[in-house]
């Protein structure tokens, strides 16, 4: 009932967009969320990817498929949780480029499988979508999947071999292989590429981004939105480059950007402190949804995103 027109977008029954996000599920989804969601009156649903665990990636295709139970439109972009195994994710957080290539050479195919269990919920990247809710037109843009974001450390990725760092990753970007064959993205300046055509490729003047991980540029404390919060040398901006690039080109061709969605580091921090879950900083909300567990006796976890004529309300919600 609230769909009209191709693939790539839609048109929402309602004159305003009302938007529910969905911050990183690690397994916290079932048939309540189904019921509520396929009754609320929500017309488009986002999705910032990670449906299970490092522990837990066997019960993806169970989680995906009962997601996809789903009757509202909704988008999802896998996050760095999303893939074939717990060695393969193991791999790319120590950057050991020989157990990525012999644990993460089915990454591709599972990531086109994953569209497919998830369906009819549209799962990408590097993509736009337009969507219509009465007067009110807009777009989403999927940034990079499976990002697992920050900038380069000795510490994390293994050591430096001549100066340069060596193993699975390219510059800041993960999972090299399947970004390279699913996508044709081989490194951060191909990622930023590809990102401007697709605020290019956006059909109104108004965007939304949807993320796995934030951008850069909004601190580097451990509490920031997207502050790096582990390790022996906490602190650090861990967000990526390239999405950082796609806003400011947005904003740069007129375009006005909503608001950047995206989770991954989650709200409750190492430290026992608490992160903003939303900042607004040169008049655009970003938003974190990552509240883990998003199921706790408040309630079942998501954002609510009201957007209007002149520009979009958020505020959190335990229902």
């Amino acid at each position: 009932d609230h769909w009209a027109g191709d693939a790539g977008g839609a048109v929402l029954v309602s004159g305003m967009a009302q938007i529910a996000i969905i911050g990183d599920i690690h397994e916290h989804w079932d048939e309540k969320d189904n019921a509520f969601f396929n009754r609320s009156n929500y017309d488009l649903l986002l999705f910032v990817g990670d449906l299970t665990s490092i522990f837990s990636v066997r019960r993806t295709p169970a989680i995906a498929r009962r997601i996809g139970r789903l009757r509202k439109p909704a988008l999802m972009i896998a996050g760095n949780h999303d893939v074939h195994n717990r060695v393969q994710l193991l791999a790319e957080v120590l950057n050991n480029a020989r157990l990525a290539a012999l644990t993460g050479w089915r990454h591709a195919a599972f990531h086109r499988w994953l569209r497919d269990w998830i369906a009819p919920v549209q799962m990408g990247g590097y993509s736009s979508h337009f969507f219509r809710a009465g007067d009110v037109a807009f777009d989403v843009v999927l940034a990079r999947p499976c990002s697992m974001g920050g900038a380069r450390s000795a510490e994390r990725r293994g050591g430096r071999v001549g100066g340069r760092y060596s193993g699975a990753s390219n510059g800041d970007l993960n999972f090299v292989p399947m970004l390279r064959d699913v996508y044709g993205v081989h490194d951060v300046a191909a990622s930023a590429e590809r990102l401007r055509l697709c605020v290019d490729r956006a059909r109104s003047g108004r965007i939304i981004f949807l993320a796995h991980n934030g951008p850069t540029g909004l601190g580097g404390a451990p509490d920031d939105l997207w502050g790096r919060d582990f390790g022996r040398n906490i602190g650090g901006d861990w967000g990526d480059a390239d999405l950082r690039q796609a806003i400011d080109y947005a904003r740069a061709q007129g375009k006005q950007v909503e608001v950047v969605v995206a989770g991954h580091m989650h709200l409750h921090t190492k430290q026992g402190q608490e992160r903003p879950w939303l900042r607004r900083h040169d008049g655009v909300p970003y938003v974190n949804a990552a509240r883990v567990p998003r199921v706790r006796k408040a309630g079942r976890h998501h954002v609510r995103l009201a957007l209007n004529g002149v520009g979009v309300e958020v505020e959190e919600r335990f229902v």
